[in-house]
């Protein structure tokens, strides 16, 4: 993906909680690329439509991996769960790495098999999305258009100090059952995001 969609498809985020900006305010194509580009106001209002769709769409992708990850615990891993996220949000230093450890430790292995199985089904789904979306966006650009985009991938290559995707193989590494229950307990997005760079 061109350096330059991928940074405004970045300002996505999954599982928006109440009190956060509405679907269409990510709509909003972040100003370099309007101007490298030298969008129309028809295209940039076609980009909005695509964004606010695929941010819909991903609300609904997480809230379905949400339901069956939480769905395959017993319920006192259930209740564990909820003890464990709750201590998290109210302490002052909380220790996220230990908290997922002590779930590790608590998890049944097919338990864990089977969040890990649904987590990696749900990011397959995503990026399945995330690609449809590059393809809508791709097909309104001209042909100097997206050859524009196409250059710019150096650039932000540059300004992100290395290629985006080098980044986050350094730094990727599989999640845990654990990782992954925390995350979606606190109701927010996809979990590599969170763990690979928090």
């Amino acid at each position: 993906m061109p350096a330059m969609l991928a940074v405004a498809i970045s300002f996505i985020p999954l599982g928006a909680s109440a009190g956060e900006p509405s679907a269409s305010a990510y709509g909003h194509m972040p100003s370099e690329m309007v101007q490298k580009l030298g969008l129309t106001p028809a295209q940039q209002q076609a980009w909005s439509q695509i964004m606010t769709q695929t941010h819909q769409q991903l609300d609904q992708l997480h809230a379905s991996a949400r339901a069956r990850i939480l769905g395959v615990l017993t319920p006192a891993h259930r209740a564990l769960l909820s003890q464990v996220a709750g201590a998290l949000a109210t302490s002052v230093n909380p220790d996220r790495d230990a908290a997922a450890r002590q779930l590790d430790a608590a998890l049944s292995p097919p338990e864990a098999q089977a969040v890990l199985s649904a987590h990696a089904t749900a990011k397959q789904q995503m990026d399945a999305l995330m690609a449809a979306s590059r393809q809508k966006f791709e097909s309104i650009l001209t042909q100097q258009q997206r050859a524009m985009l196409e250059s710019g991938h150096e650039g932000m290559h540059e300004k992100m100090g290395g290629p985006m995707g080098e980044h986050m193989e350094k730094n990727e590494r599989p999640l845990t059952a654990g990782q992954v229950l925390l995350h979606f307990a606190s109701g927010s997005g996809m979990p590599e995001m969170e763990w690979h760079h928090g």
